[in-house]
């Protein structure tokens, strides 16, 4: 039997649940995850924490409901920064998303863009034109 290195349980040849699709509804984390996928893993609480796994788009409706597979409300995917960097001051998911794990990472990727120089002078400059 081995231990597993995240929680020192002790599983008989057992491996822990596979990721998910994007495009199924998230899943809860086990009590053994110490990384989280975000948007899919929904941690209750993020406090365990260490490593934030940022693959897929975090797509959000106003209300804050995951929508997986298509643009939300809300919206922040990785791949909208390759040629700039994403604004110091990105809002954070709307009231009712209770995603920890997506919560995290957009108040991370703050607290860092604050603290390096410059950061703002390498984000796009959004022109708002009348349609």
């Amino acid at each position: 039997m081995r231990a597993c290195s995240a929680c020192r349980r002790r599983t008989p040849g057992k491996r822990h649940p596979p990721r998910r699709s994007p495009l199924q509804e998230p899943r809860t984390q086990t009590s053994c995850a110490t990384s989280a996928l975000a948007p899919l893993d929904t941690p209750q609480d993020g406090t365990h924490i260490y490593i934030i796994h940022f693959t897929y788009g975090n797509d959000f409706s106003e209300k804050g409901a995951f929508t997986p597979g298509k643009i939300g409300a809300w919206h922040f995917d990785k791949r909208d920064y390759m040629a700039y960097y994403p604004p110091s001051d990105f809002p954070q998911p709307p009231k009712g998303c209770n995603n920890t794990a997506v919560r995290r990472l957009i108040s991370s990727i703050g607290e860092a863009a604050r603290s390096l120089p410059d950061w703002d002078s390498k984000t796009a400059k959004v022109e708002v034109t009348d349609a």
